[in-house]
């Protein structure tokens, strides 16, 4: 194989090699002798079978704890066994007193998907996007997939749904935004808000007036 793979993958490998050898030989004897015709879908059921019985009925030791090879052993319907870690790290974590850059982060890329998913489910062709934060913007620009795990699944899904209309994604200073900037002092001054703020209402109104749709991110 072209990579390091851990045990349990390279005996489900050999095994592999060794059963469809054997289902290919057990396939041919019966298209000579029994005159069946020729399946390779049936050849292929005979191996998993083979695969999945070694997997049950053996030790066939530990995977390495990888992405790879869970991949490979999802895609054979075999349960990997984790390789158990040489050292443990004994770590503890603390709640932040207040938001810290990556969770600001984290709620900019969230009201992104929330809007590409409206987006898709009002049915918009033409959609302008404005964000305060240049690397959500660069995450749709290169429609790139590096996002905290938690959101990958809806994120994926979100991309697919802005391939389906035409959009365009820029950078604006906060100050700008006058929606996002006006909801921030609140945060700096209060610490945390769970009311609905009366100032923005106001600049919300005057933003249903501009001449073109935007969704502000942030």
């Amino acid at each position: 194989m072209g990579f390091k793979a851990g045990k349990q993958v390279y005996n489900i490998w050999q095994v592999g090699v060794v059963s469809l050898i054997w289902s290919l030989w057990n396939h041919r004897n019966d298209i000579i002798f029994n005159a069946r015709a020729p399946s390779r879908h049936a050849v292929l059921i005979q191996l998993k079978v083979f695969l999945t019985e070694a997997a049950n009925n053996f030790d066939l030791g530990p995977m390495n704890n990888s992405i790879l090879d869970l991949l490979i052993l999802r895609a054979l319907s075999i349960p990997g066994k984790a390789k158990r870690p040489l050292t443990y790290i004994y770590i503890t974590w603390q709640l932040p007193l207040l938001p810290t850059g990556g969770a600001a982060f984290e709620a900019e890329l969230f009201a992104l998907i929330i809007a590409i998913e409206s987006a898709h489910k009002t049915g918009w062709q033409q959609v302008w996007f404005e964000a305060d934060s240049t690397f959500t913007v660069s995450l749709l620009s290169s429609r790139s997939l590096s996002v905290p795990w938690r959101f990958k699944a809806r994120w994926i899904q979100a991309l697919s749904y802005a391939a389906t209309f035409s959009y365009r994604i820029s950078h604006i200073y906060r100050e700008r935004n006058r929606v996002a900037d006006c909801l921030a002092s609140h945060v700096k001054d209060e610490g945390y808000w769970f009311h609905d703020v009366a100032d923005i209402r106001q600049l919300v109104m005057e933003d249903l007036y501009l001449p073109f749709f935007t969704r502000v991110v942030d």
